[in-house]
């Protein structure tokens, strides 16, 4: 799941990802607690 996260990140510029991300938004609701850390980690690894 987190790898959907950081390829949407990545490839929404390039691509519509919109059509992912409806789907998405049923995970991504419990995943924001992770969400929040995982920025700190997204950061870093860029």
């Amino acid at each position: 799941m987190f790898d959907c996260l950081i390829v949407r990140l990545f490839d929404r510029e390039d691509y519509p990802i919109t059509n992912y991300q409806l789907p998405i938004t049923n995970y991504q609701l419990p995943i924001t607690n992770y969400q929040l850390p995982i920025t700190n980690y997204q950061l870093s690894t860029i």
